[in-house]
């Protein structure tokens, strides 16, 4: 949190990890757990509260979604995700990848 305070201008490239796979590939690096509603819920609600927490130093142009599998994410989920960052003023991204 300090960083993000400290920084002189806002953050305006936002990456958002999804540590979440149906099966893990024996070439990636990227920390990722087996898919699990239960623990992707509690992902979600973690990464809302923290939004919350630093959307006052985010500005972001670019938003990427990356992991992972973002896409193992269900609709209701990323409806949650999505209502969350409409709500703190971060959907005003230029370019979106997932």
């Amino acid at each position: 949190m300090s960083y993000l305070s400290a920084a002189s201008s806002p953050v305006q490239s936002l990456y958002v990890h999804v540590p979440f796979c149906a099966a893990k590939c024996e070439y990636c690096a990227f920390f990722s757990e087996p898919s699990s509603g239960e623990q992707m819920n509690r992902f979600v609600d973690a990464l809302i509260r923290e939004m919350e927490l630093v959307a006052s130093s985010l500005k972001p142009r670019t938003i990427f979604f990356g992991g992972g599998t973002p896409s193992l994410l269900s609709m209701a989920q990323w409806r949650r995700v999505l209502e969350a960052m409409e709500r703190l003023c971060l959907l005003g991204a230029d370019e979106w990848t997932v």
